[in-house]
């Protein structure tokens, strides 16, 4: 299964962003009068993707659900985007990415700091931050690894499906 797509901007109706190569797109929207609704899919060859969702205004609590699949394939998990909340938060920052742990910086305290490998699609980082500490070290889910040369994606959000901030992208090298 492909990472969560990334829902990167809007443009009037269009909401565009990345993705694996070779992945449908699927954006649901929800949290506004005459919604949920779905959009998509759409294919993506290069790992870019659009959708045009025919509104150009978003409630407070609107919010954009993608999830990708390869052709046949599982659903990823769900990226969330709630384009009208502010403040939108920059990334996490990475300050290490180990075979069996990540540590780095979170934007704002209290977040929960979650990844997905690249190679397979599968979340190998679910961490909730306590307390005022920005800092963060996140041990791999169910004692996974990530190979050498892997890509880890890291985001954080508040908890309770709220607006993730951008990925975070970056490579195990020994």
């Amino acid at each position: 299964m492909p990472v969560p797509p990334e829902v990167e901007s809007i443009s009037g109706s269009v909401v565009t962003g990345t993705t694996s190569p070779n992945t449908y797109v699927k954006l649901t929207v929800s949290g506004a009068t005459g919604y949920p609704r779905g959009f998509g899919p759409v294919f993506s060859a290069d790992g870019m993707w659009s959708l045009d969702i025919g509104t150009t205004s978003f409630a407070p609590v609107t919010t954009l659900l993608a999830t990708a699949n390869y052709p046949g394939g599982e659903l990823s998990d769900t990226y969330v985007k709630q384009p009208a909340r502010t403040p939108q938060y920059d990334a996490p920052a990475i300050t290490e990415v180990g075979a069996n742990q990540v540590s780095g910086t979170a934007p704002a305290t209290g977040q929960q700091i979650m990844g997905w490998r690249s190679s397979d699609g599968k979340k190998i980082v679910d961490l909730m931050m306590n307390g005022t500490s920005l800092s963060f070290e996140a041990p791999y889910l169910d004692g996974e690894i990530l190979e050498e040369g892997d890509i880890l994606n890291l985001v954080s959000c508040y908890p309770v499906q709220s607006s993730m901030t951008p990925y975070t992208k970056r490579a195990r090298r020994l």
